[in-house]
């Protein structure tokens, strides 16, 4: 199963606009959380990840995105919109 929350999330702010949005199913890395937040999301939610994952779900994730903005040279987790998704 593929986690099309991203390209919802992209499609839904072409036709609505700039107002914030919160991506929440299928968020259970970071790799999820950037692919979320390269497509516009401006919140990313986590509950089954959370349930799955455990008490360090938030841990990993941060982790996890400090990770992959050291490896794409990004300094703030603002500049990750417009990124390409991983």
């Amino acid at each position: 199963m593929t986690n099309n929350t991203p390209r919802m999330i992209a499609e839904v702010r072409s036709y609505v606009g700039p107002d914030p949005y919160s991506s929440c199913g299928g968020i259970f890395d970071a790799k999820d959380v950037w692919n979320s937040l390269a497509m516009g999301a401006d919140l990313c939610q986590g509950y089954t990840g959370f349930i799955y994952e455990g008490l360090f779900y938030a841990y990993n994730i941060n982790k996890g995105l400090l990770r992959l903005m050291k490896e794409n040279n990004i300094d703030s987790i603002d500049k990750i919109k417009g990124k390409s998704i991983l």
